[in-house]
């Protein structure tokens, strides 16, 4: 990457700057080039909503395991669902807190996955079970901790207008929804 000192007079006429440099005139102020263009195509919207009903489908396989916590309210209330941004996209991603399970929780679910083909990496970090799993497209993320334990529970990354991001994310609650997991 180039870098090239600021033009005094680009320095000069913004506001932030220009503040920058009168209160410190010994710094050297260098304005970075801008990022390309992201050139790369969108997703189909057909492809992101398989993603979105094959999430729908995993977390529908750990329904079993997580009423089987005895955690009341677990059947009841259907995860979170967001988009997270990734290097390649944004990513659906489902979250669930159990308060009150612990990692026999993180045991049953890597069981379950394990059936599924799914490769797990469980472990431990400062005391709480962690884990991790992935089935090769969709990626899990586990943690046991105090009060509760997390689930997190991510579709491969996608790249789509807002309108369709919109649509294939309220299409997932819905079907979370009416899997009441």
């Amino acid at each position: 990457m180039d870098l090239h000192r600021a033009d005094d007079d680009v320095v000069a006429d913004d506001p932030f700057w220009s503040v920058v440099r009168r209160r410190h005139p010994d710094l050297t102020v260098v304005l970075l080039p801008e990022e390309p263009p992201d050139d790369r195509p969108p997703t189909p919207p057909d492809e992101a909503r398989a993603r979105a009903t094959r999430l729908a489908q995993a977390w529908a396989a750990l329904a079993p395991v997580l009423a089987a916590t005895g955690v009341p309210g677990v059947t009841v209330t259907p995860p979170s669902v967001r988009w997270a941004v990734r290097d390649d996209g944004e990513a659906l991603v489902l979250d669930k807190a159990l308060p009150g399970a612990g990692p026999e929780l993180l045991a049953a679910t890597a069981l379950r996955l394990g059936e599924r083909g799914w490769r797990l990496r469980p472990g431990s970090r400062g005391g709480a079970a962690r884990l991790d799993a992935t089935d090769g497209h969709l990626e899990l993320t586990g943690r046991s901790g105090a009060a509760a334990t997390t689930l997190s529970l991510a579709a491969p990354a996608v790249r789509l207008p807002d309108d369709v991001r919109r649509e294939v994310r309220d299409g997932l609650v819905a079907l979370v929804a009416g899997g009441a997991s």
